[in-house]
């Protein structure tokens, strides 16, 4: 049991650093809500963001800053505590939200954990498909029992994207995805990704491609291989 407890200090402060580069891109990006949209026309978008798709704009919740140091002592807290019940996790809306709100908590930030299973997007336009945390969750469950023995990288991918981005979360979404992909790993007996300080631009990069409007997984997979 020595073995996961041991990364909790490397997950912490990696994780710190990521969300706060995470907000970063964020904030350059400008991500706009749908009302700040002109409107699309002859099929394009008028909005000046990089983060619109070009025939239709992305509402977004907005962006909550925390702290490095907070998150990355509510990491130390909560690691512990989600090894002890790896064995019981699962991709459901109930345990991400529970994960999310521990961590939250533990960071100091007030409110209840109001899972979005839509994200930040109620109605998904008709070329994207329903991107909804709950299709996510059946496609992950289907490709695993049609490949059982391909890696599970891509899906793990997947996961944290979806949740850094989509709006699922009202906050610390990347966070809460690396853990719960550790979490799942480690009961799977599989190695645990840790973010490495030389490597946390290119990482940010690959993960600004799959912000939404772009999609890029293939950027972040080629990345990120499975090879933790």
């Amino acid at each position: 049991m020595s073995y996961p407890l041991d990364l909790g200090d490397a997950l912490a402060s990696g994780l710190a650093r990521l969300e706060k580069g995470l907000a970063d891109l964020a904030s350059e990006s400008k991500l706009i809500s749908q009302k700040d949209c002109s409107g699309p026309v002859a099929g394009a978008c008028q909005c000046s963001s990089k983060s619109c798709h070009p025939s239709w704009c992305i509402p977004v919740i907005p962006w909550v800053r925390v702290e490095p140091s907070a998150v990355e002592a509510a990491v130390g807290t909560v690691w512990p505590e989600l090894v002890a019940r790896a064995d019981r996790l699962d991709l459901g809306a109930e345990t991400v939200a529970a994960l999310n709100a521990q961590i939250r908590r533990e960071t100091g930030l007030q409110g209840d954990v109001v899972f979005r299973d839509s994200g930040a997007v109620e109605h998904w336009p008709e070329e994207v498909g329903d991107n909804s945390w709950s299709n996510l969750e059946r496609q992950i469950r289907e490709l695993e029992m049609d490949f059982p023995d391909d890696p599970p990288g891509y899906f793990h991918c997947m996961i944290m994207s979806s949740l850094a981005w989509d709006g699922h979360v009202p906050s610390l979404g990347l966070t809460t995805g690396w853990l719960l992909v550790a979490g799942l790993r480690f009961a799977r007996g599989l190695s645990i990704p840790l973010p490495v300080p030389d490597r946390d631009e290119k990482f940010l990069d690959a993960l600004d491609g799959v912000r939404p409007g772009l999609w890029d997984m293939e950027t972040l997979r080629s990345f990120w291989p499975d090879r933790f």
